[in-house]
This record gives structure tokens, C-alpha cells and sequence, in this order.
């Protein structure tokens, strides 16, 4: 634990990622016993697409026309029906600025996921969430989690990614709505093409439902010459 952690400690109990029930103090962990067993019996779930673990679930995201998103994997599914360790996690990310939750899920892509691309000098960077949300919430979690990956990882991670919407996707239900959506919000900055001319790109995001955001983002990343795009996320939502 860092020294700065231990600090804080002394100051804010710490608490579970999923349940907010109080964790010993000095502990390395963020789950409690009870949610850490939850969270690790839904990473060895089924994929209710393909029927495959999800470790080993490769399926395509919905909106991935002409295959612009090269590969998406993902820790978990998420079903909004169902109250478990997964959907508690996603939700305290997005809610919490607290640093100990990005290290924690950055450390479960890092083991789990990261081991499943290919062997190569990637550039990192994050679908972006809206200005708005930044300034309500203080953090923009899926940035926050593509830092900490990078600083386990040891790859470089870059803001190539800006979103200029007031609406969040998650208000637009439709996977009409959710494209048009995301092709009005999501821009990339013009001075990257040096950058990304024919890198490989890790592109981090939280959840993904339809693949909009996701697909729209790629689909500017290889507009500035980027090679192959592959997609990691905390979960994927269950169709």
C-alpha cells in the first residue's frame, strides 16, 4: 500500500468497492470477503451469447460494422437486472473518485485481460466521458483506469479522445439514438497522426451496451492511422 494511502486510512475508513461495508484498516484489498467471491464467481460466468467463459469470450459488440473495433474483452457481463458484486463495482466507479477502485480494476485487466492481445508497444488511451460528467462527478472513471493500467503495464497513455456532448450515452436507449449520438459527441484531437500512424491501440472504457462509443472512437483512431483497435472493459452488457 502506498504511503499516501495509508495516510488517507488514517482519515477515511476504507471501505468495500461494492457494498461499502468498512475493510480493516491497512487492508490491500477493496472487496470484502463476501463481494470478493461474488466478483470472482461472475469473471468465471458463462457468456450468454456465445456460451463460452467469459475469459475465454471473444463476442463482437453490436454496433462493429466493417469490424472497425479489432477485438473487445471484458472482465464481466453486466445485467441491470440483477443487483450482484459486477453491477455494484461499475456503479461505484462512476460515482466514487477514489483512487484505490481504478487501481484495483486497472490491476484486474492488467492480469486477466491484458495477458489476451497481442505482444505489442500499444498506446492507451479512453473513451471519454462527458465535460458535464467530469464536473459533477470530479473524474472521469474510464481515464482514471487507463492511467493506472499504464502505470502497472508500463505503456504510454495519451488523451487522443475528446468528447464534445451534453448528453450521456446511457440516455439514449436505441442503438439508433446511442450512434447518432456518439458520432456527434466523440471527437479526436487533429494533431495526433504522428502518433498514431500505424500503432496498435488499447481503448478503455467501463461497460459497453450497443458498442456505439466504442465503435465511434476506433472508427476516428484509425481515421488518423492507427493499425488495429482492440476494446477492454470492466463488463459488457447482457443482451
Amino acid at each position: 500500500m502506498r504511503t499516501i494511502d495509508k495516510l488517507l486510512n488514517l482519515i477515511f475508513v476504507p471501505k468495500c468497492i461494492c457494498c461499502d461495508e468498512p475493510l480493516p484498516y491497512n487492508c490491500e484489498e477493496v472487496f470484502c470477503d463476501e463481494c470478493r467471491a461474488e466478483w470472482e464467481n461472475a469473471k468465471n460466468e458463462r457468456c450468454r451469447t456465445c456460451n463460452q467463459s467469459i475469459k475465454d469470450c471473444y463476442c463482437g459488440i453490436r454496433d462493429n460494422k466493417d469490424a472497425i473495433v479489432d477485438k473487445e474483452i471484458h472482465l464481466v457481463q453486466y445485467d441491470k437486472s440483477v443487483r450482484n458484486a459486477a453491477n455494484k463495482l461499475i456503479y461505484s466507479c462512476k460515482d466514487k473518485n477514489v483512487g484505490a477502485y481504478f487501481r484495483a480494476i486497472a490491476l484486474e485487466m492488467y492480469k486477466e485481460l491484458y495477458p489476451r492481445l497481442e505482444k505489442k508497444d500499444y498506446i492507451v488511451c479512453s473513451v471519454p466521458r462527458t465535460v458535464e460528467a467530469v464536473r459533477r462527478k470530479g473524474h472521469d472513471q474510464s481515464r482514471e483506469i487507463a492511467l493506472e493500467f499504464c502505470a502497472l503495464s508500463g505503456l504510454r497513455c495519451s488523451d487522443l479522445l475528446y468528447n464534445k456532448g451534453t448528453n450521456a450515452q446511457k440516455s439514449h436507449r436505441t442503438l439508433k439514438n446511442r450512434t447518432e449520438n456518439a458520432s456527434k459527441s466523440y471527437m479526436i484531437n487533429s494533431d495526433v497522426n504522428k502518433t498514431l500512424k500505424g500503432r496498435y491501440v488499447i481503448l478503455i472504457d467501463d461497460i459497453v451496451t450497443t458498442g456505439a462509443s466504442t465503435v465511434r472512437c476506433a472508427k476516428l483512431l484509425k481515421s488518423k492511422g492507427a493499425k488495429k483497435v482492440y476494446v477492454m472493459t470492466i463488463a459488457k452488457t447482457v443482451r
